[in-house]
């Protein structure tokens, strides 16, 4: 994640969203867009930035069978 910002890929603020969204699919290992917002306390816009940020870095990736717009973590960052 870090790698991102220093690349001048991401800002400062989304990089340590990113962060708070790892930790918190670390802790429950499937997350949503609305669990993203709940833990980053923002609305579902950056929810949905962030999730798309992370999937075209193969951060996350959808989960099937879980419900719709459910993501787990495939880095170890």
């Amino acid at each position: 994640v870090l790698k991102l910002k220093d690349a001048g890929r991401v800002s400062a603020i989304t990089c340590k969203a990113i962060i708070s969204v790892i930790a918190d699919l670390r802790e429950n290992q499937i997350i949503s867009t609305t669990d993203i917002q709940k833990t980053l306390d923002c609305k579902e816009t950056k929810a949905l930035r962030i999730v798309n940020i992370m999937k075209s870095e193969g951060m996350i990736h959808a989960v099937y069978g879980k419900g719709k717009g459910r993501y787990i973590l495939t880095c170890k960052e």
